[in-house]
Parts: structure tokens; sequence; C-alpha cells
């Protein structure tokens, strides 16, 4: 079978979702810069079994690396990955750069440092882009060919209970006048959009349409203090949970019926991910990675798009969504379906298979 090494920052359920997806097909293991993160609290994946970067030497890694025929290293632009994926040219192991969409527009690159760009994504074997705008990105910046990339979207959870069911009650009990459930989970920092967020609930809370919306927040961060006090004096119907598990995300996400994701930019973005994979309704700034380009050029209602600083965009899709309401469900099947096709695990599955035939 097959071997195949996997690095990532550290553990995470959507890192777990990617290896074991990869492993019905190939043997994976995964190796990791840290075993938890500080921002993301997750009771199980706080421990020590794993293996870690500082467990080996330069040539160790190395040693090791070469006992794969595919290594996927996650961040291109480090200096120790560089080095890795230069010294194993002179070996059979294939190298991939994973990576998701740099920040675009805060500066302006030279040409020399393109040049050094194109030169360091030159050294790896294939590109595994995040996302389909991350891909066309790295095309037109960096000239690099299209037969070196392919898509490796992270990986994103998939509803445990009937999805289609729930929804058909979600639809019913809001035909019956039941507030529609307005579902946010991001971290509370500046590029999280919470201020164009709360622009937009002052305006519907003045229009008096904010009280149509049930809204849980999840999440924290440095900011969360500061703007759950903005939010709860503004509207009393918004719960702020701080952070959760993740089987409690997954069990506001089944039940929600509408999902905003409003960050200013977003290098991918997994949760437009998890409420499609359920059908639900997502609203999403086009700062955000993962769906700008499905977001954009989808036919199928239930997927909004809105220009990241731009609150009064994001008032009129949520008047939309109220105006709307008996309507929120009439595309949930399609909108399960484009997320299958663009961002199931056969999309990973498939961008190996082409590296390693």
């Amino acid at each position: 079978m097959r071997k195949i090494l996997v690095t990532a920052i550290h553990p995470a359920p959507y890192i777990d979702l990617w290896l074991e997806a990869l492993n019905v097909y190939y043997s994976v293991d995964a190796l990791y810069l840290h075993d938890v993160t500080p921002e993301k609290g997750w009771k199980n994946y706080q421990n020590d079994n794993v293996k870690l970067y500082a467990q080996y030497s330069f040539l160790s890694k190395l040693k090791l690396m070469t006992e794969y025929d595919l290594v996927i290293l996650s961040g291109w632009n480090t200096m120790e990955h560089i080095f890795l994926s230069i010294s194993l040219l002179f070996f059979e192991t294939k190298v991939a750069f994973f990576c998701d969409h740099p920040i675009v527009g805060q500066t302006k690159s030279s040409h020399f440092y393109n040049a050094i760009k194109r030169l360091i994504f030159g050294s790896a074997d294939f590109i595994l882009p995040a996302s389909m705008s991350c891909k066309l990105y790295l095309e037109k910046t960096y000239g690099i060919k299209k037969k070196k990339m392919h898509v490796f979207p992270y990986a994103h959870s998939t509803p445990q209970t009937d999805i289609l069911k729930v929804n058909r009650q979600r639809q019913e009990q809001l035909r019956d006048g039941k507030k529609i459930k307005l579902l946010i989970a991001n971290r509370f920092v500046e590029r999280k959009g919470y201020k164009i967020v709360l622009n937009a609930f002052k305006i519907l809370q003045k229009d008096n349409l904010l009280n149509q919306f049930d809204i849980t927040v999840v999440g924290d961060g440095e900011q969360f203090v500061c703007y759950k006090d903005l939010f709860t004096r503004l509207y009393h119907g918004i719960n702020f949970l701080g952070w959760v598990e993740n089987e409690d995300y997954e069990n506001y996400m089944d039940n929600c019926d509408v999902f905003l994701h409003a960050s200013l930019f977003e290098p991918f973005g997994i949760p437009p991910l998890d409420a499609m994979q359920r059908g639900k309704t997502i609203i999403v700034s086009d700062g955000v990675k993962s769906v700008d380009f499905i977001a954009e050029n989808c036919k199928t209602s239930g997927i909004y798009v809105y220009s990241s600083d731009n609150s009064s965009q994001l008032v009129e899709i949520l008047k939309t969504i109220v105006k709307d309401r008996d309507r929120l469900y009439d595309n949930s099947e399609k909108i399960i379906t484009v997320a299958n096709e663009n961002y199931s695990a056969h999309i990973n599955i498939e961008a190996v298979q082409k590296i390693i035939l």
C-alpha cells in the first residue's frame, strides 16, 4: 500500500477527517508542529500521542520522509519546508505543498519577490491549493501550471442525523411563524467581520426586523466580551455561547436555518462547508475563500455572497431571507449536492490519485 505523510500545524477535527478519508486507500501518517493550539481548545486534542516536529532533527525528518511515496507539506513559506522540498528532489518521494489563499491586496509584491516564490513553488512536485479561487490566484500571480495543481479542500463534517428530515421540520415551523435560526461560528478577532454584522443588525433593529431572528453565536477570542456587550444591548435575542466542543457545534449547525460567515478575509473557512453539507442557507462575504468562487458562480438560491466591508448588502440579504422565510429550504438538496460535488473527500482522494498513480 502506498504511504503518505501529512504535516499540519496541530491536531484538529478537520485534519482527522483528512486522514480518515485518505486511510481508506493509503497508509497515512501525520506529523504536527504543535500538539495543541491555544486558540482552539478541543478537549479531545490535548494529548501527547502525536508525532511532533520537535522530536526530529532536520536530517531525521528528511530520512523519515524518504520512507513515504508522498509528503504533503502544509505551508510552502517556512524555511524548513523549503529545504525539505529541495532535498527530497534527490529521492523518489513526491512532495506537494498544501496552501490556502494568501492575503490579497495588503501589499504589492515586487517582481523579484514573485520570482522567488515561483522558485519555491517550483521545488515541489505538486501544489495542493485549498480552494478553486486559491488555484486561480496561484496560476495568475505565480504562473504555476494547471497540471501541477490539484484542489485539495480542508475536510468538513457531515451530519450524523437525517438532515433532510430536520430541514423539513424546520420548514414547517418557519411556515407556522417560528423565528429564523441564524448561526454565526467564528472567532472574535478584528478580521472576522463582527463590526459589519453589528452595523447590519442595527439597521435591521431600526426597521423592526431583527426580531425575526433567533441568533446563536459560537466562538471566543480577544474581542468576545466587547462584542457580546454591544450585541446584547442592541437585541436580547442573541445567545453568545463562547467556545463549544465540536459535537455541540455540529448540533447547532444541524438545527440552524441560516449560517453567516462574515470574515473580512478568510484564507479558507470550513464552517460554510459544514452548513452547505446540511442544506442550510449560507451567507458569506466575498473574503471567505473556501466558497467565494462557488457562491459567485452557483445558480442555486440559498447561497448568498456580499462585499466583505458592505453592511448594506448584508442587510438586503437578511431582508430577503425574512421575506422568503417560507421557502428557505426549497433548495436544500441542491445545496448539499453543490457541497458534495466541490468539497467532499473524494476531491482530496482524486487529487492524491493523480499524484501517485
